[in-house]
C-alpha cells in the first residue's frame, strides 16, 4: 500500500510523484512469489481449520492451475460470490473476475 501525502499531491511535481509511485507498485507486485504465498495461505488454513471445505478445495485447485499455466485471468461463475471469495483468499497472481446472475 502506498499513499501520496497532501503536500506532494498539491505540489509542483505531483505528476512525477504519482508516476514513481505507480512504478514502485508494479515492481513490488512482480517481485512477489505467488506460489510461496499460496502454499503459505493454504497450509495455514489447513492447520487452523482442519480440512478445506469443498468450495475452498476447488478454489485452491483453480489457483494451483492458474499458477502452473501462468494464467492471465481467473473467471469464476457463482450465484453468491462465495467461490470467488475462496479463490481470492488464496491470492493468485492474476486478477479474479466473478460473474453472477444477480
Amino acid at each position: 500500500c502506498v499513499m501520496l501525502s497532501g503536500e506532494t499531491a498539491n505540489g509542483p511535481y505531483f505528476e512525477q510523484a504519482v508516476t514513481i509511485m505507480a512504478k514502485t507498485c508494479i515492481e513490488a507486485e512482480t517481485s512477489r512469489n505467488y506460489n510461496a504465498l499460496f502454499q503459505s495461505i493454504r497450509n495455514s488454513s489447513v492447520k487452523t481449520q482442519g480440512n478445506l471445505s469443498s468450495g475452498e478445495s476447488l478454489a485452491s485447485s483453480a489457483v494451483t492451475t492458474a499458477i502452473d499455466i501462468e494464467a492471465a485471468l481467473i473467471v469464476v461463475l457463482s450465484e453468491s460470490g462465495t467461490t470467488a471469495r475462496y479463490v481470492s483468499k488464496f491470492r493468485p497472481a492474476c486478477p479474479v473476475i466473478c460473474l453472477t446472475s444477480d
